[in-house]
């Protein structure tokens, strides 16, 4: 056999191994787990769009005296971890010297509690 024959044969070999071997037991097991794989991936891929979230959460907001210039917020998670239903968001502005013009006695509450 010449080197010419040799790599025709290899190049043949090879050929049929590329579009068989989806029908070995060992690919088909592969091409399983990828399709597994990938139908997991898309599960735990978050919704694109608009959602909804109707989950419990509380919401504080502290508003000690000043006019506004300082502002925090923070949100997160209560209870083990992984569980991420109950949420609590507390925040801090400091604008009880601004009366609310929009109420009956312009006075700010100190604290507010939001369900």
């Amino acid at each position: 056999i010449s080197d010419a024959e040799a790599q025709g044969e290899a190049e043949r070999r090879l050929g049929q191994a590329q579009f068989q071997i989806e029908e070995t037991p060992e690919g088909k097991r592969i091409l399983n787990q990828v399709a597994i794989s990938s139908r997991e991936e898309w599960l735990r891929r978050p919704p694109v769009g608009p959602s909804w979230d109707l989950s419990p959460s509380l919401k504080m907001l502290v508003r000690p005296k000043g006019l506004g210039n300082f502002q925090f917020m923070s949100s997160g998670p209560v209870g083990p971890p992984g569980n991420r239903l109950p949420e609590v968001s507390i925040g801090v502005v400091n604008d009880g010297s601004m009366s609310d013009v929009y109420r009956e006695h312009p006075v700010v509450s100190p604290m507010a509690l939001q369900p």
